[in-house]
């Protein structure tokens, strides 16, 4: 069956939010307390299923349309905090990259179904939001 007619299918690309980042999490307890965040609202919400954190996984939506996530987590609220970021691939996210003094990579989220990889994703330490444009 292909991938959009199967409806499995998002639960086998996301599916590296429950292994990876648990391990990764568990691997850099310093980073424990910071918010989960990506720039689409697919990413947080899935984490928010899979790992139930302690703060809410949002959508920053930089450069992307408003979502749920903007009214209960307005930019000015977030101006200043340290984030853990989801990115699809390996790259740190372009409309992100201007938006915080700093990013680090902290690991690979290898997402696979039947022993092949469906989908990645990148996990990463930023500091220091500045919010929207």
């Amino acid at each position: 069956m292909k991938t959009k007619n199967d409806i499995t299918s998002r639960y086998y690309e996301y599916g590296a939010f429950k292994e990876d980042l648990t391990r990764i999490l568990s691997d850099n307890p310093d980073v424990g307390q910071r918010r989960i965040v990506a720039n689409n609202y697919q990413i947080p919400s899935m984490v928010n299923l899979y790992q139930n954190p302690a703060r809410e996984a949002i959508c920053l939506s930089v450069g992307y349309h408003e979502t749920l996530y903007s009214f209960h987590y307005p930019t000015e609220s977030l101006v200043g905090e340290n984030f853990l970021v989801i990115s699809e691939g390996t790259k740190f996210p372009g409309a992100l990259r201007s938006r915080f003094e700093e990013y680090s990579p902290l690991g690979a989220l290898e997402s696979k179904r039947r022993g092949k990889t469906v989908r990645m994703h990148s996990l990463w330490k930023a500091n220091n939001y500045f919010g929207k444009e």
